[in-house]
């Protein structure tokens, strides 16, 4: 008979899980996947989404953004470039 172990995962072991994907070039989305699976509470859960997010770089962001409904929704058009020096 086998009895199932329980592992407290901690906050700080998903984090960690999540820079590692990152680093190992997984897509945002696998990311996302990951941190939803993840046996926090949804405040963590927003916590590690966020971090993540700020792991991507900006070029990254603004096109995800760009594809999101929500810039669709925005009203928002036009180009954002980054490096110019202009603000």
């Amino acid at each position: 008979m086998s009895r199932a172990t329980k592992i407290a995962v901690s906050f700080r072991d998903c984090r960690t899980a999540v820079d590692c994907q990152i680093d190992a070039g997984r897509t945002f989305g696998q990311v996302e996947d990951f941190i939803s699976a993840c046996p926090l509470d949804e405040e963590h859960k927003a916590a590690l989404w966020l971090w993540a997010w700020t792991r991507q770089s900006p070029e990254t962001q603004h096109r995800m953004f760009a594809e999101s409904d929500l810039f669709a929704e925005s009203g928002v058009y036009g180009t954002v470039v980054y490096g110019s020096g202009h603000r």
